[in-house]
């Protein structure tokens, strides 16, 4: 087996690193459904279509990865920091991404639907052409964030806050 099948392997037994730094991995299309990644650190790596369906990512990190089209559809995302990322067309339908730090995050196009981001903090994210149809994001933070043709379609955003956006 190479790296990549092991890494994969250990992901899916919900093993992470000893030091749980995963760092410049190729997981791009990875099948991860349900994976527990919980605390996980996830540093320049490649998951463009991966599939994390109802994923636990809860206090993860990821910095400066390749998310394109990865589905994290149901998926908790608690606390978790996200940073540097592309992330475009990304499906995040139904997960939980309360209290969520998403800096400079480009999720144009992403799907959000039903998604709870309570308290969740997103300075200079791209959200053009987002959905975010009843998107539940009480206090959410938009500061400097893209957020041109976004469809907030029935989305909770009492004691949002929205910042230089546009």
């Amino acid at each position: 087996m190479n790296t990549t099948t092991d890494l994969l392997a250990q992901l899916r037994a919900g093993k992470l690193p000893a030091d749980g730094i995963v760092h410049s991995a190729d997981l791009k299309g990875a099948n991860l459904p349900g994976a527990k990644l919980a605390g996980v650190r996830l540093i320049m790596c490649n998951l463009a279509g991966a599939d994390l369906t109802g994923a636990d990512l809860t206090g993860a990190t990821l910095s400066d990865c390749d998310l394109a089209g990865i589905k994290l559809g149901g998926a908790r995302l608690t606390g978790a920091i996200i940073s540097d990322c592309r992330a475009a067309k990304s499906d995040l339908k139904g997960g939980d991404l309360a209290n969520v730090q998403a800096g400079y995050v480009d999720f144009t196009g992403a799907d959000f639907s039903g998604a709870i981001m309570a308290d969740a903090v997103l300075p200079g994210a791209k959200l053009a052409g987002g959905i975010l149809r009843d998107l539940k994001g009480l206090g959410v933070t938009f500061e400097g964030a893209d957020l041109s043709g976004a469809d907030f379609t029935g989305a909770e955003l009492s004691q949002g806050i929205f910042l230089n956006c546009n």
